[in-house]
């Protein structure tokens, strides 16, 4: 097979109960817009709550996530703010 290359496909199985089964058409309107968009991090926090996390959770993963990928790129964090609008990140 040389010269051709194999296409990898990703397949999603989603389950709920009866009465959160709204969740899966936001979690696929979710992706579908990031899919538009760029996924960043309000998506990160929406599909998190999707997920059922909190708010400290989010606040942390993001935090812990974009700082990460960032000093990588060799840019500075996103701020996450903590409901003042003040930039700081949430404390855990």
């Amino acid at each position: 097979m040389s010269g051709t290359r194999r296409e990898t496909k990703t397949r999603r199985v989603l389950y709920a109960l009866p009465n959160e089964a709204w969740r899966i058409e936001a979690y696929l309107l979710l992706w579908k817009t990031a899919e538009k968009s760029g996924w960043n991090a309000g998506f990160e926090r929406m599909e998190g709550s999707l997920l059922g996390y909190e708010d400290w959770q989010h606040d942390l993963h993001v935090q812990r996530y974009y700082r990460a990928n960032d000093s990588d790129r060799g840019s500075s964090a996103p701020s996450v703010a903590n409901g003042d609008d003040t930039g700081d990140l949430a404390k855990v």
